[in-house]
């Protein structure tokens, strides 16, 4: 089996995206011979014999480099259509930048189905109902406690019965935050049963 010596690592500027650095590691480290085959458009099993018969390079740690995707997919068009399609440099990134973000929506889905992660609508949807829910209480405070403080005459009477409220208000949203993180980890885990 061919392999292909590591070169040095390319240093990726601190404001690169994620994509463009993801890029530049595959460049360097390689990538995994079932998207490698993807991206070739090709059966994983042609890559696995085309590596053992030394046809195609691996790195040391059997990831098969960019460069060598490149060739095979250049190799593997000219055989199979005759022309040469698909083998110029920005046809072939396409195809590495498609692939590489159906893996990572696959990814994505499955945190969620596990519970890992959850809409950002979601949360916002949750966060309004319990502000709105905190509004509510609070807003009714006056009316509720409005005879109640004017009968009290010390300023510390007033004061504890007043964080006595709020505690009750802020326990209440506590509470029902609690619950629905409880209720939401509760439907990841029935959804993955």
């Amino acid at each position: 089996m061919g392999s292909v010596s590591q070169p040095p690592p390319q240093e990726v500027p601190e404001g690169m995206e994620d994509e463009a650095r993801a890029s530049v590691l595959a460049e360097e480290r390689g990538i995994l011979r079932n998207l490698a085959a993807a991206i070739i458009g090709i059966a994983p099993s042609l890559i696995y014999q085309w590596t053992s018969h030394g046809n195609i390079k691996v790195t040391s740690e059997g990831l098969v480099p960019i460069s060598e995707v490149r060739r095979k997919t250049i190799e593997w068009h000219d055989k199979n259509s005759g022309k040469r399609a698909a083998t110029d440099e920005g046809a072939i990134e396409a195809k590495i930048r498609g692939e590489r973000a159906k893996a990572s929506l696959a990814e994505l889905e499955l945190e969620e189905r596990l519970g890992k992660v959850v809409s950002r609508e979601a949360v916002q949807a949750r966060l309004v109902d319990l502000f709105s829910m905190v509004k509510t209480r609070l807003t009714a405070m006056p009316d509720a406690y409005a005879a109640e403080l004017a009968a009290k005459t010390d300023a510390q009477d007033v004061r504890a019965f007043l964080a006595k409220q709020i505690h009750s208000v802020l326990t209440i949203l506590a509470d029902e935050a609690e619950a629905g993180a409880d209720a939401s980890a509760r439907d990841a885990t029935t959804d993955t049963v």
